[in-house]
């Protein structure tokens, strides 16, 4: 029955482990556990397809480090897609690393998770009277109250992000708004934009590339350095959904330009590497010594659960309580106690054990007083029984000392 039961357990645990990972499958599979506008992500969220496309065009990978660590960037394009627009403050580290990629030859695209009233975003503050997004009385989601630690990349390269909201229809669903292309290149002449988010050009080296009806940007590039930087305020252009629904392979093209490796960040989304154990085991392949070390674990727990070697015949007599165990006179009185004799027999059962094997050598005169005793306890009632008492009382007899010439004999019972 023990065996069976660590049978049925071992098999329940296999189950279950099974069965969690197949759960696990299903959701790495589907992606729905990474961020929005993860090249991980499967579904219309994701941005997986843009990666599998350009996967067959380009080199493509993606960045799980905070820091780049890239010499000269010339030839790649990085994709930051689905940044938090009140998040664009870094650390001086991380900006050096990013204008380092872009001066050497690198293009940053860069977009924005969609926004449509200033209740998606706190603390909303009016924009900055000298830039035009102030002259026009629109309001900037920038965040008055931001971090001092770090540089905020709006005020290093010079732009501004405001809200336009977007027209409702009757049951109040956000309807995409039109942008039109502004600039002499062989791209859409329109395309639709899923948010309210908008671009304010503080500094002339920035280029409207597509506006709304109201001149306000949604997408524009500037130089900086050998590269470029491409700022754009709808991801939407590189889901999975619009791939599908809404697909614009020219302008996608143009946000790639002519590079020959993609690198889509997962960094700013949550999605790092983390430096562990198990990192290193991936990285040295150190599965074999684990996969080992595991097999050598389960042998040593089944070493003491089962056993190969057939018992030994001493064994099995043990097991058929055909022995007595016992080490000293005391784990010998505990096993004899062990075995439920009744209160009445107890002392019949000490006398009988001590005629076998101590009663030579003792006066007859003590052992007419002992006879005398067990006769007594014999006499009384069940009741009033007291095994102990009399075991004290033959035990102070057979203490005092010998006298000479007595004879010997053994109590009856």
């Amino acid at each position: 029955m023990k065996k069976a039961a660590l049978i049925l357990l071992a098999l329940l645990l296999i189950g279950f482990i099974l069965g969690l990972n197949h759960l696990f499958k299903l959701r790495f599979q589907a992606g729905d556990i990474y961020p929005a506008y993860s090249s991980l992500r499967t579904d219309p969220l994701g941005s997986k397809a843009l990666y599998d496309s350009l996967d067959q065009l380009l080199q493509t990978r993606r960045n799980f480090k905070p820091l780049l660590n890239i010499d000269r960037g010339q030839g790649m394009v990085l994709f930051v897609l689905g940044i938090d627009p009140k998040q664009l403050r870094l650390s001086e580290n991380d900006v050096k690393d990013i204008e380092q990629f872009i001066t050497t030859g690198g293009r940053l695209v860069l977009t924005f998770e969609p926004a449509f009233t200033k209740r998606d975003i706190s603390k909303v503050r009016s924009a900055s009277t000298n830039s035009p997004a102030g002259k026009k009385g629109k309001k900037s989601i920038i965040e008055e109250d931001e971090q001092r630690e770090g540089i905020s990349l709006s005020d290093r390269w010079r732009f501004d992000i405001a809200i336009n909201p977007l027209v409702r229809d009757q049951e109040k669903n956000y309807l995409p708004a039109a942008a039109r292309r502004v600039v002499e290149e062989d791209l859409p002449l329109s395309i639709s934009t899923h948010t309210a988010l908008t671009l304010e050009a503080l500094d002339p080296a920035w280029r409207p590339v597509y506006v709304r009806t109201n001149d306000a940007a949604v997408i524009m590039d500037r130089k900086l350095g050998s590269g470029s930087i491409v700022l754009s305020t709808d991801s939407y252009l590189f889901s999975n959904e619009a791939l599908l629904k809404e697909r614009r392979p020219q302008l996608l093209a143009w946000f790639a330009g002519a590079n020959g490796t993609a690198i889509f960040d997962e960094t700013h989304l949550g999605v790092q590497e983390h430096r562990g154990v198990a990192t290193l085991a991936r990285k040295y392949r150190l599965h074999g010594f684990v996969a080992g070390l595991l097999l050598l674990s389960a042998l040593f727990v089944w070493k003491y659960a089962f056993t190969l070697v057939p018992p030994h015949e001493e064994e099995l007599e043990r097991q058929r309580s055909h022995w007595v165990t016992g080490k000293e006179s005391a784990a010998g009185f505990t096993n004899l106690l062990r075995r439920n004799i009744a209160p009445r027999a107890l002392l019949k059962t000490c006398l009988e054990e001590w005629n076998r094997s101590c009663r030579k050598g003792v006066p007859l005169p003590k052992l007419e007083k002992v006879q005398n005793i067990i006769d007594a306890e014999n006499a009384r009632p069940d009741r009033e029984v007291n095994p102990v008492r009399t075991y004290q009382e033959i035990s102070q007899v057979l203490a005092r000392k010998r006298v000479p010439g007595s004879q010997t004999a053994g109590p009856t019972t």
